[in-house]
């Protein structure tokens, strides 16, 4: 074993997880930096179904001794890898589900297993599958609630679940808080309709007709309906996501997997643009409408019976496919239930991972996964960089807009939102700058796929494509043509108002990096150097200012960036990062759209944004300057709070008379600009300053939430 994980031998764990529809066999590091997200250093499967060599013609039967024999020999290979990784003998766990404890011949199976092996397995019961399926499930997460299903072979776990940042929900005491492992924080139950198992009653169903088909689906609903519409689901549940009574439905285990990469071939079909994350793990997509039960026949779940599917498929075995008509069955009847559901997400936390999650002390559970993954990466001034970083991001509203009392909702982007996140792309801020040139933008891009968060757990796609854009924003966005249409496809993945925000974040980053190559921030750095973005209002040129209250379609709204930087005082060098952002904001610069998995309803996407550097607009003036002039552009800047005092009136000629000569201060010979002592700009919009780490009325538990960008609504 390498050197590397000598200190870390007392937090390995290894588990071999008997299922229903095959074993799997791994080692993962508990070591408490990065236990959170499970890092695993050896993983394999065995294709052993325990379930169907129970089953020959309809009839159960024994385990046969062949496939006894099959189940111990991987057992003793699998103890020789444990072995030489020197995992602890009581870390070394075997534990079995439905097919092993429902067996004719379990305990037989069992004893065979201990003496050749040394090693006794666990049998879990219905209830153990479904809580530490559940614990599996909420590691996936920093904070969810609402419905889930967890897939076997032989069974399937329908439950709900709500946690949160601080802890998980009790549903003795009705509260969030640190259920220690064993309090009931869901509920749910097991029944006996797993893949294999469901696959077995519905062929029966086939054979005698639609009609025993309606009433086996009938006979789900039913069971289903028990927990469902049982009345101490709470009220966070049926809220929904959003709080709009939508639900998205997670799924896991290993009969959804099959569905889900089912799902994300759909999406790759075309070699132009195919889906670019071939990692099952929180990939989402949308929810088909509720089957109503007359559709419920024979003609509707037969397509999947045939021996192989007519296209090769990434991730779905012959057996998945054979088993596609039964989870898509017990998937209308759970639709059915509950036609809420407008989204599935899939999800890579199951039993193992649970226990897993269960055996973490409380503050590690509540840490982010993203954080979790990306810490060990991070410089020793994470938080002022961070905290430089969150405020270039947050676009505060123009003065009008507060006068009016909205905001565009154009400048939320939603993922940027999410302090977690940011703290993860300021962690990789120079993760990737030791490379050569060529190369930084392209593994960026690629890290969470095929690179460095590529195993990190719970880590949705969306996530995975916003960090990937941003930081190959970071590094200029320098790629090879064989890299340019996976930036395209991961651009899609989030859609184009969320891919420009990206593209925006990551020319941020490559300014902070530029200001900070050593990843160092000095004290008085904060007092020297600002990054302010903010909302300013453009009205259409040459029309009657007095005319345009209330009227939105006669002005646009657009984004303006200041920038006070001292070391760009002496130098006639305009910076690159500055130069990316001028150029994302021109009209022609925008993102489009492919075909995204959730048809985010947006073409394409690009915002006017201006740069003022040290108060100045086009830089120094020089050739390196960006160019000012938009061709076809026919708005013009006016001060906002100016903007706020048209009341339309005809007869007021002072206004009138002004048309000519009203400008925005920020064209003015001293360009606007920010006072670092008062926090007022010069177009009167007060700059409340967050404070940042090194102010001294600052404790650091106030950092969390000082270092958090805010949405103004």
């Amino acid at each position: 074993m390498p050197p590397l994980y000598a200190s870390h031998v007392p937090y390995l764990r290894a588990m071999v997880d008997m299922g229903s529809n095959g074993i799997r066999f791994s080692i993962t590091d508990l070591y408490p930096s990065k236990a959170r997200i499970f890092p695993t250093l050896y993983r394999e499967r065995r294709a052993i179904s325990l379930y169907d060599t129970q089953w020959e013609n309809g009839v159960k039967r024994p385990i046969p001794q062949a496939i006894i024999d099959q189940v111990i020999e991987a057992l003793i290979s699998f103890k020789r890898i444990v072995e030489e990784f020197k995992v602890k003998e009581e870390n070394f766990t075997l534990i079995a589900t439905e097919a092993t404890r429902t067996a004719e011949n379990s305990n037989d199976f069992l004893d065979q297993i201990l003496d050749h092996t040394g090693k006794s397995v666990e049998l879990l019961s219905p209830q153990d599958e479904t809580m530490f399926g559940g614990l599996g499930l909420l590691s996936c997460y920093e904070s969810v609630a609402g419905w889930a299903l967890d897939m076997g072979g032989g069974s399937v776990q329908l439950s709900w679940f709500v946690s949160s940042p601080v802890g998980l929900y009790d549903i003795d005491t009705d509260t969030i808080g640190n259920a220690p492992a064993g309090r009931r924080f869901y509920h749910g139950k097991s029944f006996p309709y797993g893949a294999a198992a469901l696959a077995i009653l519905l062929d029966e169903a086939f054979s005698s007709g639609t009609q025993a088909v309606q009433t086996l689906f009938k006979q789900l609903c039913t069971d289903f309906a028990t927990i469902i519409h049982d009345e101490s689901v709470p009220e966070v549940v049926r809220r929904g996501d959003r709080g709009d009574g939508k639900h998205t439905l997670r799924l896991t285990g290993g009969g959804f997997r099959g569905l889900g990469y089912r799902m994300m071939h759909h999406l790759t079909r075309s070699k132009e643009h195919p889906y670019p994350i071939p990692i099952i793990d929180r990939f989402a997509a949308h929810a088909p409408p509720p089957v109503n039960i007359n559709s419920v026949d024979i003609d509707r779940y037969t397509w999947g019976t045939a021996d192989a599917p007519k296209d090769k498929m990434f991730r779905v075995s012959r057996r998945r496919h054979a088993q596609a008509p039964a989870v898509n069955f017990l998937i209308d009847a759970v639709r059915h239930c509950l036609p809420s559901v407008t989204r599935y997400e899939f999800v890579q936390g199951g039993i193992v991972e649970g226990l897993y999650f269960s055996a973490l002390a409380s503050e590690l559970r509540r840490q982010p996964p993203l954080e979790a993954a990306t810490a060990e990466y991070a410089s020793t001034s994470v938080a002022a960089l961070h905290w430089f970083f969150s405020q270039a991001i947050r676009v505060r509203p123009s003065s009008s807009s507060v006068a009016r009392g909205e905001h565009s909702h154009l400048f939320s982007p939603l993922h940027l939102d999410n302090p977690s996140l940011t703290r993860a792309l300021v962690n990789l801020l120079h993760h990737f700058s030791h490379l050569q040139k060529e190369s930084r933008a392209a593994c960026a891009l690629r890290c969470t796929t095929t690179g460095l968060l590529a195993g990190a757990h719970g880590i949705s796609h969306a996530e995975r494509a916003i960090i990937g854009l941003v930081l190959c924003a970071r590094y200029g966005e320098e790629l090879s043509p064989v890299d340019e249409g996976f930036l395209r496809a991961m651009q899609d993945v989030v859609g184009p108002r969320e891919a420009w925000w990206a593209r925006l974040a990551g020319y941020i980053l490559m300014g902070i990096g530029e200001l900070f190559p050593t990843g160092i921030v000095r004290e008085e750095a904060e007092r020297e150097i600002l990054i302010d973005l903010h909302e300013e209002i453009r009205v259409k040129k040459g029309e009657d200012k007095r005319k345009k209250k209330g009227k939105k379609e006669n002005y646009k709204v657009a984004l303006r960036m200041d920038v006070v930087c001292s070391s760009y005082e002496n130098t006639r060098k305009y910076p690159s990062w500055l130069k990316a952002i001028e150029k994302l904001g021109r009209k022609g610069d925008k993102v489009k759209a492919m075909q995204g998995p959730e048809g985010r309803g947006e073409d394409y996407f690009g915002c006017r944004i201006r740069v003022y550097l040290n108060g100045e607009r086009n830089g120094f003036g020089d050739d390196d300057g960006p160019d000012d002039t938009q061709e076809g552009d026919d708005y013009e800047e006016y001060e906002n709070d100016e903007l706020d005092n048209f009341d339309g009136a005809d007869d007021d000629e002072n206004d009138a008379d002004k048309d000519d000569e009203f400008h925005r201060e920020d064209d003015s010979e001293d360009g606007g600009g920010i006072d670092l002592q008062t926090g007022q700009s010069s177009n009167g919009i007060d700059q409340q300053r967050t404070p940042s780490p090194h102010d001294s009325h600052v404790s650091p538990d106030d950092m969390d939430i000082l270092s958090s960008p805010s949405t103004v609504k």
